[in-house]
């Protein structure tokens, strides 16, 4: 009974937010529309080499029968990539109630999440894990491109590549998921003869 009357409150909460999403979703494709010129790697089609899995699990509660679902729909997706992809695939659990069975499976490293999950901070730590999963992934980076954010007492302060840097640049390092300050050195970019940016750790102090 517990369980069905939270159930219900997530699906309401979820049904409202709707509009606001899909709102979101034409902003965005307009924007995309309009935009000629400009080409984000996070846009282009390119060949799967590589996979990586987020599952976001149940952690409080009877969430026992929603998990095995989850599982068994984290077989399925590993088979489907079985052979045609570099091994292993990279599995980020969220929801600790998962990640012994996902740690016995074969063929998956399990990846840490950040720690803002245990906290409750969600939309901190989806942001976190999204930086994570753009920087673990995306080969490339370009003007513009977003490396990720500096929180600042309440402001979020976004690092991005600055915009006059034209053509494609390699994330040389970055730092991981945590606590710094806009004077921190976030990440290094090089060009494709191997030389550091400056301007772009200057950027960052």
């Amino acid at each position: 009974m517990i369980s069905s009357a939270r159930l219900r409150k997530s699906e309401n909460a979820l049904n409202h937010a709707r509009p606001y999403m899909e709102q979101l979703q034409n902003i965005l494709d307009h924007i995309a529309s309009e935009i000629n010129d400009y080409q984000s790697p996070l846009s282009q089609d390119r060949p799967v080499q590589r996979v990586a899995i987020v599952i976001f699990a149940g952690n409080e509660g009877l969430c026992g029968a929603f998990n095995l679902l989850l599982y068994k729909k984290l077989l399925e997706t590993l088979k489907e990539y079985d052979g045609k992809v570099k091994s292993p695939v990279f599995v980020y659990p969220v929801g600790r109630k998962l990640v012994n069975d996902i740690k016995r499976t074969r063929g998956v490293e399990v990846m840490p999440i950040p720690d803002l999950f245990e906290k409750k901070q969600y939309a901190e730590g989806a942001t976190a894990l999204a930086d994570e999963l753009i920087h673990r992934f995306l080969d490339k980076v370009t003007g513009a491109d977003w490396l990720g954010n500096v929180k600042e007492n309440w402001l979020d302060h976004k690092i991005m590549v600055p915009f006059k840097l034209k053509g494609e640049y390699t994330v040389a390092s970055i730092v991981a998921a945590g606590e710094y300050t806009i004077k921190d050195t976030i990440a290094v970019l090089k060009d494709e003869t191997e030389k550091e940016i400056p301007e772009i750790g200057r950027s960052f102090r």
